[in-house]
């Protein structure tokens, strides 16, 4: 029986990938994505967003490895980006293993990710905050506002995705009413 219920569920996988591109295609095809609608999230293309990356010497008041290294030294990720359409003030070198990364802190990085979705026909992005991080809210307004100014630039969308794991919850609604109705 569970042999049966395996196939079954890589049939249902399968199809759904058959079903998912055939649409997507329709509507690559159909569809001028140069205009992003922003009052809908119908039709959309959308990615997960953390901007949760940080260098020293970015400009950043944190001005340390942030999600790229442990307090160790040992690296988090699992994938090195791909930095060759950088330029060299946005590449950061880590002293210990001389592997090179990006910052969410720069603008022009930031903004360029956003030029990489409309090459790539991405409609846009949910941003993650992390109610948890919100010890470092300026970091983290300054990483919302390039990305703003990136769907700005590139006529894409952004949704705020708050992740609440973890939060008080006593005063959970405060905060993110807070957070939600401060000016960046």
């Amino acid at each position: 029986m569970n042999y049966l219920c395996y196939i079954w569920y890589i049939l249902q996988y399968r199809l759904t990938k058959i079903l998912y591109s055939l649409h997507i295609k329709k509507y690559a095809t159909s569809v001028n994505r140069d205009i992003i609608d922003s009052s809908t999230l119908h039709n959309k293309v959308m990615m997960g967003y953390q901007g949760w990356f940080g260098c020293p010497k970015d400009g950043s008041p944190l001005n340390s490895w942030r999600h790229w290294y442990r307090a160790d030294g040992s690296p988090t990720v699992d994938v090195w980006p791909d930095l060759s359409e950088l330029d060299a003030e946005e590449i950061f070198v880590s002293e210990k293993d001389q592997r090179s990364v990006y910052s969410s802190y720069s603008i022009k990085t930031v903004v360029r990710h956003f030029k990489w979705m409309k090459d790539y026909e991405l409609d846009g992005i949910f941003l993650q905050r992390f109610v948890t991080d919100f010890s470092i809210k300026g970091v983290l307004d300054r990483v919302c506002c390039n990305v703003r100014e990136g769907a700005i630039t590139y006529g894409r969308v952004f949704s705020i995705m708050y992740d609440v794991t973890n939060a008080d919850a006593d005063n959970l609604l405060e905060v993110l009413r807070e957070d939600w109705n401060s000016p960046l």
